[in-house]
Protein backbone atom coordinates (compact mmCIF):
# COMPACT_ATOMS: atom_id res chain seq x y z
CA UNK A 1 0.00 0.00 0.00
CA UNK A 2 1.48 3.62 -0.82
CA UNK A 3 1.32 6.18 1.70
CA UNK A 4 0.79 9.79 1.66
CA UNK A 5 3.35 11.45 4.57
CA UNK A 6 2.73 14.83 5.84
CA UNK A 7 5.85 17.22 7.89
CA UNK A 8 5.28 14.90 10.96
CA UNK A 9 6.49 11.12 10.76
CA UNK A 10 3.86 9.64 12.77
CA UNK A 11 1.10 11.25 10.16
CA UNK A 12 0.43 9.73 7.35
CA UNK A 13 -2.42 9.14 5.22
CA UNK A 14 -3.32 6.07 2.95
CA UNK A 15 -3.56 6.53 -0.73
CA UNK A 16 -7.08 5.99 -1.38
CA UNK A 17 -10.06 8.23 -1.88
CA UNK A 18 -10.56 8.76 1.44
CA UNK A 19 -6.68 9.55 2.46
CA UNK A 20 -6.38 11.59 -0.12
CA UNK A 21 -9.48 13.58 1.03
CA UNK A 22 -8.00 13.84 4.27
CA UNK A 23 -4.58 14.76 3.26
CA UNK A 24 -6.24 17.54 1.36
CA UNK A 25 -8.17 18.65 4.86
CA UNK A 26 -4.43 18.64 6.92
CA UNK A 27 -3.17 20.77 4.45
CA UNK A 28 -5.98 23.17 4.31
CA UNK A 29 -4.92 26.51 5.37
CA UNK A 30 -7.27 28.10 8.07
CA UNK A 31 -9.32 30.18 5.13
CA UNK A 32 -10.00 27.04 3.09
CA UNK A 33 -11.45 24.94 6.57
CA UNK A 34 -13.78 28.03 6.75
CA UNK A 35 -14.85 27.78 3.33
CA UNK A 36 -15.37 23.86 3.73
CA UNK A 37 -17.34 24.49 6.72
CA UNK A 38 -19.54 27.03 4.89
CA UNK A 39 -20.63 24.46 2.40
CA UNK A 40 -22.12 22.81 5.30
CA UNK A 41 -22.92 25.80 6.91
CA UNK A 42 -20.87 25.41 9.78
CA UNK A 43 -21.56 26.46 12.54
CA UNK A 44 -25.26 26.20 13.27
CA UNK A 45 -27.59 25.89 15.60
CA UNK A 46 -28.76 22.87 16.65
CA UNK A 47 -31.74 21.61 14.45
CA UNK A 48 -33.41 19.10 17.10
CA UNK A 49 -36.23 21.59 17.47
CA UNK A 50 -36.31 22.61 13.80
CA UNK A 51 -39.28 21.31 11.71
CA UNK A 52 -38.19 19.54 8.67
CA UNK A 53 -34.73 18.65 9.53
CA UNK A 54 -35.79 15.04 11.82
CA UNK A 55 -37.77 12.13 11.08
CA UNK A 56 -40.10 12.94 13.92
CA UNK A 57 -40.47 16.53 13.24
CA UNK A 58 -41.14 16.57 9.83
CA UNK A 59 -44.23 16.37 8.60
CA UNK A 60 -45.07 12.88 7.16
CA UNK A 61 -45.70 13.76 3.40
CA UNK A 62 -42.41 15.26 3.07
CA UNK A 63 -40.97 12.32 5.17
CA UNK A 64 -42.12 9.98 1.96
CA UNK A 65 -40.98 12.04 -0.40
CA UNK A 66 -37.88 12.51 0.76
CA UNK A 67 -37.41 8.76 1.54
CA UNK A 68 -38.77 8.39 -2.17
CA UNK A 69 -35.69 10.24 -3.40
CA UNK A 70 -32.84 9.39 -1.11
CA UNK A 71 -33.65 6.70 1.44
CA UNK A 72 -30.42 6.24 3.32
CA UNK A 73 -30.91 7.81 7.19
CA UNK A 74 -28.72 8.39 9.71
CA UNK A 75 -29.32 7.78 12.95
CA UNK A 76 -27.08 9.59 15.89
CA UNK A 77 -25.64 7.82 19.04
CA UNK A 78 -24.47 9.63 22.09
CA UNK A 79 -25.22 8.98 26.01
CA UNK A 80 -25.35 10.92 28.72
CA UNK A 81 -22.06 10.87 30.19
CA UNK A 82 -19.43 12.86 32.76
CA UNK A 83 -17.58 15.03 30.51
CA UNK A 84 -15.58 16.94 33.00
CA UNK A 85 -16.66 20.44 35.28
CA UNK A 86 -16.43 22.56 31.84
CA UNK A 87 -18.95 20.48 29.87
CA UNK A 88 -22.25 19.28 29.53
CA UNK A 89 -23.07 15.71 30.39
CA UNK A 90 -25.21 15.63 26.84
CA UNK A 91 -21.91 17.05 24.50
CA UNK A 92 -21.74 13.50 23.09
CA UNK A 93 -25.55 13.65 21.51
CA UNK A 94 -25.03 17.47 20.51
CA UNK A 95 -22.06 17.00 19.01
CA UNK A 96 -23.31 13.97 16.62
CA UNK A 97 -26.51 15.24 16.00
CA UNK A 98 -24.71 18.83 14.58
CA UNK A 99 -22.61 17.09 12.59
CA UNK A 100 -25.17 14.93 10.68
CA UNK A 101 -27.06 18.04 10.82
CA UNK A 102 -24.51 19.31 8.19
CA UNK A 103 -24.48 16.33 6.38
CA UNK A 104 -28.38 16.98 5.92
CA UNK A 105 -27.59 20.50 4.79
CA UNK A 106 -24.82 19.68 2.37
CA UNK A 107 -26.74 17.02 0.55
CA UNK A 108 -29.98 19.16 0.32
CA UNK A 109 -28.51 21.74 -1.45
CA UNK A 110 -27.36 18.76 -3.64
CA UNK A 111 -30.95 17.40 -4.25
CA UNK A 112 -29.97 14.16 -2.46
CA UNK A 113 -31.16 15.18 1.12
CA UNK A 114 -30.14 12.28 3.38
CA UNK A 115 -32.72 11.60 6.42
CA UNK A 116 -32.20 12.10 9.90
CA UNK A 117 -33.93 10.26 13.24
CA UNK A 118 -34.29 11.60 16.41
CA UNK A 119 -31.56 9.26 18.51
CA UNK A 120 -32.20 6.30 20.11
CA UNK A 121 -30.10 6.42 22.96
CA UNK A 122 -30.06 9.59 25.08
CA UNK A 123 -28.89 7.46 27.83
CA UNK A 124 -25.79 4.68 26.71
CA UNK A 125 -24.27 1.87 27.61
CA UNK A 126 -20.37 2.32 28.83
CA UNK A 127 -17.42 0.02 29.57
CA UNK A 128 -17.06 -1.00 33.87
CA UNK A 129 -14.61 1.58 34.44
CA UNK A 130 -17.43 4.35 34.37
CA UNK A 131 -19.21 2.45 36.98
CA UNK A 132 -20.22 5.13 39.86
CA UNK A 133 -19.27 8.01 37.69
CA UNK A 134 -21.25 10.83 38.73
CA UNK A 135 -23.34 12.54 35.93
CA UNK A 136 -22.78 9.51 33.86
CA UNK A 137 -25.79 7.63 33.46
CA UNK A 138 -25.22 3.59 32.40
CA UNK A 139 -27.76 2.12 30.86
CA UNK A 140 -27.34 -2.03 30.65
CA UNK A 141 -26.11 -3.58 27.56
CA UNK A 142 -29.77 -5.81 26.45
CA UNK A 143 -31.45 -2.42 27.20
CA UNK A 144 -29.23 -0.66 25.08
CA UNK A 145 -29.28 -3.39 22.33
CA UNK A 146 -32.87 -4.02 22.20
CA UNK A 147 -33.63 -0.52 21.96
CA UNK A 148 -31.53 -0.32 18.95
CA UNK A 149 -33.12 -3.63 17.31
CA UNK A 150 -36.69 -2.33 17.24
CA UNK A 151 -35.57 1.49 16.53
CA UNK A 152 -33.95 -0.27 13.28
CA UNK A 153 -37.12 -2.35 12.84
CA UNK A 154 -39.78 0.59 13.20
CA UNK A 155 -37.44 2.73 11.00
CA UNK A 156 -37.48 -0.38 8.39
CA UNK A 157 -40.94 -0.68 8.64
CA UNK A 158 -41.33 2.95 7.49
CA UNK A 159 -39.27 2.38 4.07
CA UNK A 160 -35.79 3.24 5.35
CA UNK A 161 -33.87 0.49 3.74
CA UNK A 162 -29.94 2.37 4.78
CA UNK A 163 -29.59 2.91 8.00
CA UNK A 164 -26.36 3.98 9.24
CA UNK A 165 -25.16 4.86 12.64
CA UNK A 166 -22.99 7.52 13.60
CA UNK A 167 -21.09 6.72 16.95
CA UNK A 168 -20.06 9.39 19.56
CA UNK A 169 -19.86 7.28 22.14
CA UNK A 170 -17.64 4.52 24.30
CA UNK A 171 -20.03 1.79 23.62
CA UNK A 172 -19.24 0.40 19.80
CA UNK A 173 -19.49 -3.46 21.15
CA UNK A 174 -23.11 -2.65 21.80
CA UNK A 175 -23.98 -1.24 18.55
CA UNK A 176 -22.06 -4.12 16.63
CA UNK A 177 -23.69 -6.30 18.48
CA UNK A 178 -27.53 -4.74 17.86
CA UNK A 179 -26.90 -4.78 14.01
CA UNK A 180 -26.15 -8.89 14.24
CA UNK A 181 -29.12 -9.57 16.36
CA UNK A 182 -31.09 -7.44 14.60
CA UNK A 183 -30.07 -9.28 11.20
CA UNK A 184 -30.09 -12.70 12.40
CA UNK A 185 -33.60 -12.03 13.87
CA UNK A 186 -35.55 -10.15 11.35
CA UNK A 187 -33.48 -11.00 8.02
CA UNK A 188 -34.69 -8.22 6.37
CA UNK A 189 -33.07 -6.98 3.10
CA UNK A 190 -31.31 -3.64 4.35
CA UNK A 191 -27.98 -2.12 4.66
CA UNK A 192 -27.25 -1.82 8.52
CA UNK A 193 -23.37 0.18 9.21
CA UNK A 194 -22.18 1.38 12.15
CA UNK A 195 -19.31 4.06 11.81
CA UNK A 196 -17.04 6.14 15.27
CA UNK A 197 -16.49 9.66 13.08
CA UNK A 198 -13.86 10.31 15.38
CA UNK A 199 -12.05 6.86 14.17
CA UNK A 200 -12.59 7.70 10.55
CA UNK A 201 -10.00 11.05 11.11
CA UNK A 202 -7.83 9.38 14.05
CA UNK A 203 -5.12 11.27 11.88
CA UNK A 204 -6.31 14.39 13.42
CA UNK A 205 -6.82 13.42 17.17
CA UNK A 206 -3.84 14.17 19.65
CA UNK A 207 -4.71 10.86 21.20
CA UNK A 208 -3.63 9.08 18.71
CA UNK A 209 -0.52 10.95 17.04
CA UNK A 210 0.86 11.96 20.63
CA UNK A 211 2.47 15.00 21.76
CA UNK A 212 5.31 14.93 19.44
CA UNK A 213 2.81 16.45 16.93
CA UNK A 214 0.18 17.93 19.04
CA UNK A 215 2.42 19.74 21.65
CA UNK A 216 3.27 22.76 18.36
CA UNK A 217 0.08 22.09 16.55
CA UNK A 218 -1.79 23.22 19.58
CA UNK A 219 0.82 26.08 20.79
CA UNK A 220 -0.16 27.79 17.45
CA UNK A 221 -3.59 29.77 17.51
CA UNK A 222 -5.89 28.71 15.55
CA UNK A 223 -9.42 27.87 14.57
CA UNK A 224 -8.51 24.79 12.83
CA UNK A 225 -8.56 22.89 15.69
CA UNK A 226 -9.38 18.97 15.82
CA UNK A 227 -12.31 17.66 17.99
CA UNK A 228 -11.03 15.48 20.89
CA UNK A 229 -12.55 14.07 23.83
CA UNK A 230 -12.88 16.02 27.10
CA UNK A 231 -10.39 13.78 28.82
CA UNK A 232 -8.13 13.20 25.97
CA UNK A 233 -5.07 14.38 27.34
CA UNK A 234 -4.77 12.65 30.72
CA UNK A 235 -1.97 10.18 30.16
CA UNK A 236 0.66 12.69 28.38
CA UNK A 237 -0.70 15.94 27.91
CA UNK A 238 1.62 17.02 31.45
Amino acid sequence: MDWLTTDYPEIMFEDNTVGRLKKEVWDATPEQIDAILAEYEMPSPSELGKAGCYVQNTARVRCIEKRKNNDILFLPIGCTENHGIHANSGLDTFMVTQILEGVRRYTAKQGREVNLAFTPLNYGGHPYHHMGMPGTVIIPKEVVEEMLIYTMLGLWNDGYRKIIMLNNHGHLWMLESAIHEFMKRFQLPCIVRVIEWHRAVREFSPQWAGPTVWRPILSTPTRARPPWHSCSFRKWWT
